[in-house]
């Protein structure tokens, strides 16, 4: 094809035994064979796409790693430009990793934030398990401080991304366990998008399959508490207050019911004396839960912990700024800071305090 492509542009070629094509004929004849050639191009590139699941048109290659691939695509019908991860299944399962991916695939679908890449969908064939993903276009933040350092501004910004997304993670029971520059990308918009949760595990790992204490990640990234081999603290992700009160357990347990009927908070019991309340309506990273706990310093003085579980952390601090605290006001002795701050003159002689599980607020 490439020599007849080169005759029927030069106007060349043995047709006639001439060189040149003079007469009016002799260039119809080349103008209806560049015709056929072009449909024939067309034709041939045709037959080189290639098409994922009718649905999506496969690229160039973006990356690849020890058991994937992951090529630029084009969905058919909206014309998105997105990722693929490609991976090979005999790889995955002869490795014993197919936990794994499905561990990250459930994670992918619970945290959705505008910094954190987005899972669209999950396909699959014989041999391989597509990953659909938004397409971070800037690519690596990686390659970006390799070639130089960034302005102040910038580099903030990106921080204020990167920590957004995480607090989101965290929110969720959601550990990443392998934050890197490589694995946070940048979209057309220069926008931060933390990627790659092959390695995460949820906080309920912490008690089941041990994840949180396991040794992983990236040596030059990994958190302290993983070199120092003391696991991932899941109250890392969360927030807490705590009050010191004169009040007996009964008054407290009473105000604590009366709070949760005003705020229309639903009252969840756990083990160990925990109450959970639960916000009636999902906020922006679900529906918030705060952990009640009484603890007895005294005979006759308390501590009263909030701690929050789950949901946004900002919606948390104003449920307790502009709600709980003033409802409280009256049996409050004093706020707490982020230590249990206990007066001397109530825990003289009195051992480590313990939580009180008799009484609980009722339904």
């Amino acid at each position: 094809m490439g020599s007849t492509l080169q005759w029927a542009h030069v106007g060349y070629g043995p047709l006639t035994g001439r060189g040149v094509f003079n007469s009016t004929e002799d260039q119809g004849i080349v103008s209806l064979m560049n015709m056929t050639l072009v449909v024939a191009i067309i034709a041939t590139m045709d037959e080189r796409r290639t098409i994922l699941m009718e649905r999506y048109e496969i690229g160039r290659q973006l990356g690849q790693g020890n058991f994937a691939k992951v090529y630029f695509a084009r969905n058919l019908t909206s014309g998105q430009a997105v990722a693929i991860k490609m991976i090979d299944k005999e790889k995955v399962t002869r490795v014993g990793l197919m936990v794994q991916i499905k561990r990250e695939i459930s994670i992918m679908r619970l945290v959705r934030h505008p910094n954190i890449l987005q899972l669209f969908e999950v396909m699959a064939s014989k041999s391989k398990i597509y990953f659909v993903l938004e397409y971070a276009k800037g690519g690596e933040l990686f390659k970006k401080i390799s070639k130089g350092k960034f302005s102040e501004d910038v580099a903030r910004r990106y921080f204020h991304q990167l920590i957004s997304g995480i607090d989101y993670c965290h929110s969720r029971g959601v550990y990443h366990r392998d934050l890197k520059p490589e694995n946070l990308l940048l979209d057309e918009n220069e926008s931060l998008k933390v990627s790659d949760f092959g390695l995460s595990a949820l906080s309920e790992s912490k008690r089941h399959d041990g994840l949180l204490h396991t040794t992983c990640g990236t040596p030059a990234y990994v958190a302290p508490e993983v070199l120092s081999r003391r696991g991932y603290d899941e109250r890392y992700g969360r927030r807490e207050e705590r009050f010191t009160t004169r009040q007996p357990a009964a008054t407290i347990f009473a105000k604590l019911n009366e709070l949760a009927r005003r705020l229309k908070l639903k009252i969840k019991k756990k083990e160990n004396g925990v109450v959970k309340l639960v916000a009636p309506k999902e906020g922006m990273k679900g529906f918030l839960e705060l952990d009640t706990e009484i603890f007895e310093l005294a005979p006759s003085f308390h501590l009263v912990e909030f701690r929050k579980s789950n949901g946004d952390t900002i919606e948390y601090q104003k449920l307790m700024k502009e709600d709980i605290r003033p409802a409280l006001k009256d049996i409050v002795w004093a706020w707490q800071g982020g230590q249990h701050q206990q007066p001397e003159q109530f825990m003289q002689g009195e051992q480590q305090p313990s939580p009180l599980p008799s009484q609980q607020p009722q339904n």
